[in-house]
């Protein structure tokens, strides 16, 4: 499928009528279904939409990833050749805040920020939510089932690709949601520190990754760009919908009067 086909098809499916926001709020358990879609809508229209600055951040990112690529063998050699047990124990903890112990994160900051009533946490907490559902189910496991890359513990090689095969290493998913999380962590703060606390946290679970031999350099360089980018996107695209109230529906009921005919006349404003 060329460029332009595939933009057409995102327009389509921009196309298509979106619900009325609800007087729930966006950010409602009721309303993320809806959310997570207009989300994922403007994720996969993004490209047909970049200009000049966003094609070249991309071919930044495809250029460290390129650069990866070629130190991936090297780098592998020398987590293999020199082990740190002291590493290894602390990557083990710090790679669940790509998997498990990062849902349970943004969980308990979604969960927190509607107990609490805090607008702000709640949103938080949805756009990393949404992020990392868009980012890992449909962007990186296609991605995965396509590259077909062995990881480097199978020892085949960082060369090894087989599309449509058993291998499930580019790119690394740990990375993609790490750096989900810490893209709109720092959209949603103007502290530096915390943004960069965010993505430094998200740096060392790549590293993790790396040192543990689950995924080459590349993997996880792609991963991070891939969580970076979608992350971006997602608060982007919500803070828009937030940004404006709610239209309610508004009905109104009036006597009607006529030669042959009295009643009453229903008429709906949206």
């Amino acid at each position: 499928m060329n460029l332009g086909a595939l933009c057409l098809s995102m327009s389509l499916l921009g196309g298509l009528q979106a619900q009325e926001p609800s007087p729930l709020g966006v950010d409602h358990p009721l309303q993320l279904p809806s959310l997570a879609w207009e989300d994922t809508k403007a994720v996969l229209q993004a490209p047909c939409e970049w200009k000049a600055s966003e094609w070249s951040i991309a071919a930044l990112g495809a250029a460290s990833v390129g650069l990866a690529f070629a130190l991936d063998r090297r780098v592998d050699d020398a987590v293999l050749h020199h082990p740190h047990d002291s590493w290894d124990r602390f990557s083990k903890k710090i790679e669940t805040l790509g998997g498990v112990g990062g849902l349970v994160l943004v969980g308990g900051l979604y969960g927190g920020g509607v107990l609490a009533d805090q607008p702000e946490l709640r949103a938080l907490g949805a756009d990393a939510g949404i992020a990392i559902l868009i980012s890992r189910v449909a962007i990186d496991l296609p991605l995965k089932t396509l590259a077909g890359r062995t990881r480097p513990l199978d020892e085949e090689g960082s060369h090894h690709f087989k599309f449509f095969g058993k291998g499930d290493s580019f790119p690394s998913g740990h990375a993609t949601q790490a750096f989900a999380i810490a893209s709109v962590v720092a959209a949603h703060t103007e502290n530096l520190w915390l943004a960069g606390g965010a993505y430094g946290m998200a740096t060392l679970v790549g590293l993790a990754r790396v040192e543990r031999r689950e995924h080459y350099l590349s993997d996880v360089v792609a991963g991070a760009f891939l969580g970076t980018v979608v992350g971006k996107i997602v608060v982007s695209t919500n803070q828009r919908l937030r940004s404006g109230p709610p239209r309610a529906l508004k009905i109104a009921v009036l006597p009607a009067f006529g030669p042959d005919f009295r009643g009453l006349s229903l008429s709906a404003q949206f």
